[in-house]
């Protein structure tokens, strides 16, 4: 391919920096740290304002189905109906789902055991992992910490866990603002 010999090229011409485009560059990042800053400072509102949003988000079509399934025209009533829905099913998944992950976990404290008392033959694992494993882990001591795990250990955990945390309780604080934000937000 040849060069034209004929075609100039265009130069934009940069814009001087006038006293008035300084100025706008000035407002405009001040206005950006302005905005940043009052992000940095209202984090621990907006946190919970963004959550409870997205749940309000999500929950919207069930309290639309709600309500033409109750034929009311105000919004109260679907909430709460909607709201009901969720806390009975999410404790329905609790109650089938909690006992499941215990079972499973003592199923794990088995397997370490076994693994730890008597070794096993794993396809494509050299014989030389199997003994490093054995040699510098502490089997037994994971296999009862599993099964340890029960009902009444988790729930004296988080008992001393609400009795001596803030953190615990200023956590179950936002999570309530977050439910307050949610029924605002729907309404």
């Amino acid at each position: 391919m040849t060069d034209h010999p004929h075609r100039q090229e265009t130069v934009v011409p940069s814009r001087p920096f006038t006293f008035d485009r300084v100025v706008r560059l000035l407002i405009t990042v001040a206005a950006i740290a302005a905005v940043l800053w009052l992000i940095g400072v209202l984090k621990s509102v907006l946190l919970p304002f963004l959550v409870a949003w997205l749940i309000a988000y999500l929950l919207e079509p069930f309290v639309q189905y709600n309500r033409r399934l109750l034929g009311v025209r105000k919004r109260w009533l679907p909430i709460t109906m909607t709201l009901f829905e969720c806390v009975l099913v999410l404790s329905a998944v609790s109650v089938f789902v909690v006992p499941s992950i215990i079972s499973e976990m003592h199923q794990v404290a088995d397997f370490i055991r076994h693994y730890s008392e008597k070794g096993s033959d794993i396809p494509f694992v050299p014989s030389s992992l199997h003994e490093f494993l054995r040699n510098n882990i502490d089997f037994e001591r994971i296999s009862r910490s599993l099964t340890r795990q029960d009902i009444q250990t988790i729930f004296d955990t988080v008992g001393s866990f609400i009795s001596g945390g803030y953190d615990i309780v200023m956590g179950i604080f936002n999570w309530l603002i977050v439910l307050l934000y949610v029924v605002f937000i729907m309404l």
